[in-house]
């Protein structure tokens, strides 16, 4: 960016002043296509990293909360009064039964395994 910034106004001064010798014109549009360009080097420097605390970045932790509220939700409601009899079947029967959790066993020959 800093070299373009020495060579844009000799182009600029190329392309508008030709015969006339007029560079008035050339340092205003000079002045424009930096301006431009240095403005868009500065977005995409705030763009690199959305993730992090500065006040342009994304709130990932209240974008994760209102995700994790809609998936309990969601999860927990079931499916609208009538569903099955608008699709035409009917619902599973099933049973919840939790397990007790269950410790793992040591393998005999291992040494940690208590006698």
């Amino acid at each position: 960016l800093v070299i373009f910034v020495f060579v844009v106004p000799f182009a600029v001064a190329q392309w508008t002043a030709g015969d006339t010798g007029e560079y008035c014109l050339s340092a205003v549009f000079t002045f424009l296509v930096v301006l431009g360009y240095w403005g868009l080097n500065e977005i995409c420097g705030e763009l690199e990293n959305p993730f992090g605390d500065d006040p342009n970045d994304l709130p990932l932790g209240d974008i994760h909360r209102e995700f994790v509220e809609t998936m309990v939700e969601t999860l927990t409601l079931g499916p609208p009064q009538g569903f099955f009899e608008v699709i035409g079947c009917k619902p599973m029967e099933y049973e919840f039964k939790p397990e007790e959790p269950t410790t793992p066993k040591a393998a005999p020959s291992s040494p940690f395994a208590k006698a």
